[in-house]
């Protein structure tokens, strides 16, 4: 018999990572609590919004927030991570403060820069114009090759890739 209940794919998943939330490592957890924190000032809040592809564009966006966040929070200790997220007041600083931290020239860094520094609220809540405005659709672009260069650090840091992981899972 099927369930009333709408059952998604994505629900076994979840469920399975709540329950092995407990076998987190510390540091994984720190990673979790700390972006969580550091991210809950960054978006509107979701309770006011009632179009729900306007939430999907928003959880879209805040994964790219929590990509950036972990990459940066990963190597810090406690007293560096309390100071960065002083530091970070809006989504524009924190996507600065990500690319300062990839490998690319410094010309590609200043353009990519140029265009977080034109992001506005409604960008933020509009997936496509955050996109559009950072040119993410385009391979050869520098916002996806700071991505790849993001991802890429993940890799020498499995504590982080625990936390992204478990959080894309579970905040969308």
């Amino acid at each position: 018999m099927i369930s009333e209940r709408n059952y998604k794919p994505e629900d076994n998943i979840k469920k399975s990572m709540q329950n092995e939330r407990k076998e987190l490592s510390e540091h994984s957890r720190e990673l979790i609590s700390e972006t969580r924190d550091l991210l809950a000032g960054l978006f509107p809040d979701e309770k006011n919004i009632v179009d729900q592809e306007k939430l999907d564009d928003i959880a879209i966006n805040k994964e790219l927030a929590r990509t950036c966040a972990i990459e940066i929070l990963k190597d810090m200790n406690l007293d560096e991570r309390k100071k960065f997220r002083e530091s970070v007041s809006d989504l524009k600083s924190l996507l600065r403060l990500s690319v300062e931290r990839v490998q690319l020239p410094e010309e590609d860094k200043n353009s990519i820069k140029e265009r977080i520094n034109s992001i506005t609220l409604e960008d933020i809540m509009s997936q496509s114009s955050l996109t559009d405005k950072l040119d993410l659709l385009n391979l050869d672009s520098d916002v996806c090759r700071m991505g790849e260069a993001l991802y890429e650090s993940f890799k020498e840091n499995p504590e982080a890739v625990e936390a992204h992981a478990y959080m894309n899972l579970t905040e969308n």
